[in-house]
């Protein structure tokens, strides 16, 4: 490999871990996605018991320490959705970050592909140049 193309190497490099750190980041994504969908269907069952109970309604002291348990509990849940509705949008950011890091790896990678073709064009060019210049021997 020539002087002026050793950084290509690197910029592979640079390339296979930039992909890597981005399909790691799309997993969390899906993870945190696949939490949020847990807490929302949790918060629909707790609603949905309170409906139950609200019909059963045969203690009223227990039925209040229900409510006031499922209150807590819906509470609850919809800390833990904006927390992971935040860290959602934040896992969206880091991934459109590193997918535009991405972007602007492969461009420089075609670019340093586009400049050792152009590069070898030019030895071959040369090589030929240089063959065409020689005398010729007679064949005899």
């Amino acid at each position: 490999m020539s002087g002026q193309f050793r950084g290509a190497r690197g910029v592979d490099q640079l390339l296979k871990i930039a992909r890597a750190e981005t399909e790691a980041l799309r997993i969390d994504l899906r993870d945190i996605e696949s939490a949020i969908a847990g807490a929302a269907e949790a918060m629909a069952e707790n609603e949905a018991a309170v409906s139950r109970e609200r019909g059963a309604d045969d203690n009223p002291v227990a039925f209040a320490r229900f409510i006031e348990a499922m209150r807590e509990r819906r509470l609850n849940i919809s800390k833990t959705l904006i927390s992971l509705e935040a860290a959602e949008e934040t896992a969206r950011e880091q991934l459109a970050a590193a997918l535009g890091e991405i972007a602007k790896l492969e461009r420089v990678a075609a670019i340093n592909a586009d400049e050792k073709r152009a590069a070898d064009k030019r030895r071959e060019t040369g090589l030929l140049d240089e063959a065409a210049r020689r005398p010729r021997r007679a064949l005899v």
